[in-house]
């Protein structure tokens, strides 16, 4: 696996995330309750000036004022990133790793909590984005103004999903410290753990998270992934910057979260479909 080339989204998603060109804010009087234009632009003079709770804040009185203005939902979302000390520097620290692991499956106990809750409350506004995007783009319903479009923050949205997914199963397994590797040769899935064989209410959170995980990746494969393909296609026809990182998005696409989808898949219905779970491998020094 060559998890190192989604690194390529990961950069792209520095530059949108943490860019302030976006937010070109002057302004001086406090906005009203109700002006969702003037509390955007305090939000982005905030941000800009690294307050990123009161941006945040700006951000969500403009929506219950407005919520079509998407600026606002977009400044939330990165706005939050910071709140809870994630960066893209970090998230390409984190993301950009050896080809034979799997994102954040070492991680720390305080790391994973951190990221984890980050990716959520950031993940969360972007979706609502696209889908008023998506909405208004099609004719049924103004539900956003399009000064921020979904294919604006496409690549950005591919690597906050894909850190979600593998955050949240991390997560929702830190008791039992469960975490997956494929076998470099094979593609077969591997379970390490610390505690799990037997402690029933364990084994039941991490089939749980597993198969949580398998529809997760139905999803990048079939909506969130091919977003960004689609963006690439759209704006950088016929030339050899679309042609290489359409290349290698397809190439992460197939030899990364497809061949994981598969794995999981292959796992779940050859033991988690049976009354007994095996506990895969008991970690007992933490390495592989």
């Amino acid at each position: 696996m060559k998890w190192t080339l989604f690194g390529i989204l990961t950069v792209s998603a520095g530059i949108l995330l943490s860019g302030c060109n976006l937010f070109n804010a002057t302004g001086g009087a406090k906005p009203s309750s109700g002006n969702a234009d003037a509390l955007i632009l305090e939000g982005q003079i905030s941000y800009r000036n690294e307050k990123y709770k009161e941006a945040a804040g700006y951000f969500k009185k403009a929506l219950r004022a407005d919520s079509t203005k998407s600026e606002a939902w977009f400044g939330l979302a990165k706005s939050v990133l910071y709140v809870n000390d994630v960066n893209p520097l970090t998230l390409i620290s984190h993301v950009n790793i050896s080809k034979n692991e799997i994102p954040f499956m070492r991680a720390d106990k305080e790391t994973v909590i951190q990221f984890y809750e980050g990716m959520k409350a950031a993940v969360f506004p972007l979706r609502e984005l696209i889908r008023r995007d998506s909405i208004t783009q099609n004719g049924s319903k103004r539900l956003s103004d399009q000064k921020i479009k979904t294919d604006h923050f496409s690549a950005s949205y591919a690597v906050i999903e894909v850190s979600y997914s593998l955050l949240r199963f991390r997560y929702r397994n830190l008791n039992s410290n469960a975490f997956l590797w494929l076998h470099p040769n094979t593609k077969e899935l591997e379970i390490f753990l610390d505690s799990l064989k037997h402690n029933p209410e364990y084994q039941k959170e991490l089939a749980e998270s597993l198969k949580d995980l398998a529809g997760d990746i139905v999803n990048l494969k079939g909506i969130v992934i091919p977003m960004v393909t689609d963006y690439v296609n759209a704006n950088f026809t016929d030339s050899l910057e679309a042609s290489l990182i359409h290349q290698n998005i397809e190439e992460m696409l197939n030899e990364n979260i497809d061949d994981l989808g598969t794995a999981i898949d292959q796992y779940i219905e050859e033991h988690l479909n049976t009354p007994a779970i095996p506990a895969g491998k008991e970690e007992k020094t933490g390495e592989v």
